[in-house]
């Protein structure tokens, strides 16, 4: 019994070192790759995919590795989820809708899209929500929910809370 519960560990230690080497996501370290437009977060990292990621994704690939913030790689399970009308998703057939979770974590799950643009997902991780936004330059920034902030730099959280706190007031008055 202790040699099968030594032989599955290694199993699991080599199959996690390969997922990690195999990877489609690569932190880019060079400032000149850096994000060519105002990345909505504080703290973020950015990251490029090797091309057949999509097309292994619109081909029906359904265990998929995704980026964490701090590099480390996670994988999870997809299924399409069409979130638009017939005639909508007859017009535009490349936008691509799917939910999915954690392998091995079921609770933590996530939504995600492709489009001719290119890949977006928002996921649960570790207690943590993390977005992964596509980039005009084709570059990916990845980045916790914590670190999110609106287009006029306020913290999304804080943003949320000053309009709920106008709306109370409006309608109080």
């Amino acid at each position: 019994m202790m040699k099968f519960t030594i032989n599955a560990i290694s199993a699991v230690i080599a199959m996690s070192a390969n997922i990690a080497l195999a990877s489609p996501w690569h932190m880019v370290e060079k400032r000149s790759k850096q994000a060519d437009e105002p990345v909505r977060a504080r703290a973020y990292n950015i990251f490029e995919v090797e091309p057949d990621f999509l097309e292994n994704l619109r081909l029906g690939q359904t265990v998929i590795t995704l980026p964490l913030p701090d590099g480390k790689m996670v994988q999870y399970e997809l299924e399409a989820y069409s979130v638009l009308p017939p005639a909508l998703a007859a017009k535009y057939p490349d936008i691509m809708t799917y939910k999915g979770h954690e392998v091995g974590t079921p609770s933590n799950t996530g939504r995600f899209d492709i489009s001719p643009r290119g890949f977006n997902g928002m996921f649960m991780h570790a207690g943590e929500q993390i977005f992964v936004d596509i980039q005009r330059n084709g570059a990916y920034a990845v980045y916790y929910k914590k670190d999110a902030h609106s287009i006029n730099g306020n913290n999304i959280k804080e943003s949320i809370e000053k309009s709920e706190l106008k709306k109370k007031v409006s309608t109080q008055n």
